[in-house]
């Protein structure tokens, strides 16, 4: 009946429990503080109990009868008992142990009804100087009992009947008609005290409750109900010496895919998928962990009693748990999560600097290609200040103006020709040389430049395109981003009407994760795309889901097989296999397919005989920057159909 920090006891007896209960329906928590309450301060006890000896000592004094002894030793005797009955509790109190709750109250009734009977006795004496003394330290007594005591009312209201009660009895026995016009008085005191007590308890109660909910709402999500980040802190800061010890690791979640589910479903959907996220944490979490949720799709597992190796296996039970479908407005919705986990081994002086560990640890995990889980190690700190200056360096880089397109052909078997060039982004950095896109495009995506990027290389492309002979198409990747961005037809629309190129003559390339999301956005853009008359290519098809309900539900006209197939295609039956298959699936449903990464002749030879109808790769010719194809093409002719390569690759 104790909580985490070692408070007293809540009673057990019958007539305990009775006299401390409010009669109102109290969490553990409060009642707690409220028996808390009763036990007051030291010195303040001391204070009352002392008076009470020192009333009793003069009586016993001036009338040194049986009857003002005893009431003497009586209160010396309670007195000496209820202050080792109180010391005590304080310092169970303080180590977590039980403390005598139960004979505290007991004692506190007596000594209510010690202070009572010497007011009888004092009044029936005659000697009014005692009877004045011990009247005057009776109300007194009343008055503080109200105050101090009211957590527990009816423990308040039994205490200051018993103290000053039996004043009223005693004015009506001292034989003085004046005294009676105390006894009818009294009563109303008692009455006005007790309406007090119970006053000031509900008063109490709801300001506690309210201040529980307050801390409550400082401490935990809203939405989630986990704690937050303010509610994770302290619970770091409780626990610092087992996470000190290694007993503790930090688990650091984000979820992937989060933010399509917000745009698609509407942000009410999201927050519904967060309270879903957030119930699959709480059932996930043994005895002893701790749940929050930090931030918008970021939450956080303290996990109790565990061990590097341990943390890996339960980050990775996580991974599985969130993943798995959700159920949203009637939709089935999938998201993933990547785990990032810290504990003290990593060598940590602080909450702030294990929960950074943890940052750069998911870092690690969501650049690995997500839906992982990674621990941490000290050489995250270092390539996190490189992913930090490559941040800083792409910002700068497209204001100075360092990036080029480079053009790659792409060749029709059957015309033996040059069909067109597909369009690479390429970073001339000034200290670093060449820096590929696989290294900086997903930071652009992730700081939120590749919307400006991917506008300035689509009329860059058709800009440099429109300069070719008119039947060479230009093909340009597209982001999923930009899909989302809201602006992607303005500018494709734009870059058409700046640069004179014919849509045709355009090719966009998307991947499978544009269209993870069947919704209706995507769809109308692509079909809008289409009625302009540019064409839509599906890149790097054959890894990851390669749905082939992709090719039926959207308008696509091109499939281009990844080259991890070309590159196999000679060694595995496999390969040939898979590539024969998308071509068959391509040619019955009327659209060409390009391999890429076609390196040697051998490999082409194998591409024809699968029945691809173009292809691309350093076989044909490296890409180029836009003077050094011109000089091409103009060194080649050019020609209706397309530009002839006759029967020898292009170069480098």
């Amino acid at each position: 009946m104790r909580d985490q920090t070692g408070t007293f006891s809540l009673p057990k007896w019958r007539l305990t429990r009775w006299l401390t209960d409010t009669g109102q329906d109290i969490p553990l928590d409060l009642r707690q503080a409220l028996i808390a309450s009763l036990f007051g301060t030291l010195p303040i006890f001391i204070g009352g109990v002392v008076n009470t000896v020192l009333v009793a000592a003069v009586a016993a004094v001036r009338q040194p009868d049986p009857v003002f002894v005893s009431w003497f030793a009586f209160e010396l005797a309670l007195c000496v008992l209820r202050t080792y009955v109180i010391t005590t509790a304080f310092r169970a109190a303080a180590k977590g142990k039980e403390t005598p709750t139960d004979p505290y109250i007991v004692l506190a009734v007596l000594w209510g009804f010690g202070v009572g009977y010497g007011t009888f006795i004092s009044l029936l004496s005659g000697d009014w100087v005692i009877a004045t003394l011990a009247c005057l330290s009776s109300a007194a007594m009343m008055g503080g009992i109200c105050f101090r005591n009211f957590a527990a009312p009816r423990l308040a209201t039994a205490m200051i009947v018993l103290s000053f009660g039996p004043a009223c009895l005693g004015a009506v026995l001292s034989g003085e008609p004046i005294m009676l016009l105390t006894a009818l008085q009294i009563p109303f005191y008692l009455f006005a005290m007790g309406k007090a007590v119970y006053r000031l308890n509900a008063m109490l109660v709801t300001t506690m409750r309210a201040e529980r909910d307050n801390d409550h709402r400082a401490r935990h999500d809203l939405l989630t109900g986990l704690s937050n980040r303010s509610g994770l802190m302290a619970a770091l800061e409780q626990k610092w010496e087992m996470v000190r010890q290694g007993q503790t690791a930090l688990l650091y979640l984000d979820l992937d895919g989060f933010k399509a589910i917000n745009d698609n479903h509407g942000h009410t959907a999201g927050d519904t998928l967060l309270k879903l996220v957030g119930e699959r944490l709480s059932r996930l979490l043994r005895p002893g962990d701790h749940a929050a949720r930090i931030g918008g799709d970021e939450f956080v597992v303290l996990a109790d009693r565990i061990d590097p190796t341990q943390a890996m296996r339960f980050g990775e039970r996580l991974i599985q748990e969130v993943s798995a479908p959700y159920t949203v407005d009637g939709h089935e919705v999938v998201i993933g999560t990547s785990v990032g986990i810290a504990t003290a081994q990593s060598g940590v002086s602080s909450p702030d600097q294990l929960l950074r560990q943890a940052d750069l640890a998911l870092y690690e995990a969501k650049s690995q290609g997500r839906r992982t889980c990674c621990i941490f190690e000290p050489k995250m700190e270092t390539r996190l200040q490189a992913r930090h200056a490559l941040e800083a360096d792409l910002r700068r880089a497209f204001a100075n103006g360092e990036f080029e397109l480079f053009y790659q052909p792409q060749i029709n078997f059957a015309a033996n020709e040059i069909s067109g060039f597909e369009a690479l982004l390429r970073w001339h950095h000034p200290e670093r040389g060449m820096i590929p896109p696989a290294e900086f495009i997903p930071v652009a995506e992730d700081i939120g430049l590749i919307s400006l990027l991917g506008e300035w290389v689509l009329e860059q492309a058709c800009h440099e395109a429109a300069q070719w002979p008119r039947e060479l198409r230009v093909a340009v990747n597209l982001s999923p981003l930009q899909f989302r961005s809201g602006t992607l037809m303005h500018c494709v629309r734009k870059a058409l009407a700046t640069s004179g190129l014919a849509p045709k003559r355009l090719e966009l390339e998307i991947t499978e994760s544009c269209l993870l999301q069947e919704n209706e956005e995507t769809l109308s853009i692509l079909h809008q795309l289409r009625r302009l008359g540019i064409r839509i290519a599906l890149d790097d098809f054959g890894t990851g889901y390669s749905s082939v309900s992709y090719l039926r539900n959207f308008p696509i006209d091109r499939i281009k097989i990844d080259e991890s197939f070309v590159r196999d295609i000679c060694s595995r039956t496999d390969a040939f296999v898979i590539v024969q298959s998308i071509t068959s699936l391509g040619s019955g449903l009327m659209m060409s397919t390009v391999a890429e990464g076609i390196e040697t002749e051998e490999q082409l030879l194998k591409i024809r005989e699968a029945g691809c109808t173009e292809g691309q790769g350093y076989y044909f010719g490296r890409p180029k920057p836009p003077r050094e194809l011109l000089e091409f093409l103009k060194g080649v002719g050019t020609e209706p159909a397309g530009t002839a390569i006759g029967a020898v690759p292009l170069g480098a």
